[in-house]
């Protein structure tokens, strides 16, 4: 779209993580962030405490579901 820096990145769910490795990365070129019911970093590790079997199982079947949707990317 060329769009240019200073970004604003608005992320929601799990793409407030992403958003927020963005702007840690690329920290020059974010002015804001807005995080719309992000993820936490720690909630994948406090899960996998909670459910040290089931979570951990559960998280690698939503990603190997999700693997074919993005290499069609």
């Amino acid at each position: 779209i060329g769009a240019k820096p200073p970004y604003v990145l608005v992320g929601h769910s799990i793409g407030g993580l992403y958003a927020r490795v963005f702007a840690i990365t690329y920290s020059t070129e974010v002015a804001g962030l807005v995080l719309v019911d992000a993820v936490h970093e720690r909630q994948v590790i406090e899960l996998t405490r909670l459910d040290p079997v089931g979570f951990p199982k559960r998280r690698q079947q939503a990603l190997d579901y999700l693997e074919p949707a993005q290499r069609a990317e």
